[in-house]
């Protein structure tokens, strides 16, 4: 289904996050109140357009009113206008809301405003660097506002899942799920690519395969130790 997506406050987090979405496919709606900000991504959103952030006119003008959803990605030095912006979203009957909080009373304080999902990118960063410090193979790691989590962990040349099949790994042994496995195919430089697969049981493993798993912090632990082991 086609979705339109507003994104306030085009600063480093905000214009990575229209970029991203514009690139694959979606009709972004850039705003920001910084001139330098719209210029810079007029060619990389749908539409740039400069307002007022924080006021309640300005943003009702803007067309924010018609989009499936609005993330709220205003910089963390001013979490005065990304709480005023917030709630006048909710004022004008905006459905669904992401926002960004950069510390817990920000958090707080968008949770009691009623936003759909906040996201903290910069704890969120930390929890995937920490890790992939502590399993080499964990590619990503996406942390739920829910008990659950989704882990990308590659598959090493010596862990002891090498050439076993989804059935003799058993992964609701280890209490997860494994949604979908991507495999690199093409051997020459720059023909390689990702080639994604919904697993079945008689699907057998290969070194460098990718599993994206599904599950509770605490599970996905225990089968990131288990694809470490030495086979």
């Amino acid at each position: 289904m086609h979705r339109k997506i507003a994104v306030i406050g085009l600063g480093k987090f905000g214009s990575k996050l229209a970029e991203t979405l514009y690139q694959k496919g979606v009709e972004v709606l850039g705003i920001d109140d910084k001139p330098e900000n719209i210029q810079r991504m007029q060619n990389n959103v749908t539409e740039a357009v400069q307002i007022r952030i924080a006021d309640k006119e300005s943003l009702e003008a803007s067309g924010v009113k018609n989009v499936d959803l609005v993330v709220v990605a205003i910089g963390g030095a001013d979490v005065e206008a990304s709480i005023l912006t917030t709630a006048l979203l909710k004022q004008i009957g905006v459905k669904e809301i992401i926002a960004r909080a950069t510390s817990p009373i920000h958090y707080q304080i968008l949770k009691a405003l009623g936003v759909s999902r906040i996201v903290s990118p910069e704890e969120d960063m930390a929890v995937r660097l920490a890790k992939s410090i502590i399993y080499p193979g964990v590619k990503d790691y996406l942390t739920l506002k829910s008990p659950w989590d989704i882990a990308e962990i590659e598959i090493t040349s010596t862990s002891k899942f090498v050439g076993k099949t989804i059935r003799e790994i058993q992964p609701n042994k280890y209490n997860v799920n494994i949604l979908i496995i991507e495999r690199e195919n093409g051997q020459e430089e720059g023909e390689a690519e990702v080639v994604q697969k919904f697993p079945h049981e008689d699907y057998k493993v290969q070194k460098g395969d990718i599993l994206v798993v599904f599950g509770k912090a605490e599970d996905l632990e225990k089968f990131e130790e288990a694809c470490a082991s030495r086979g």
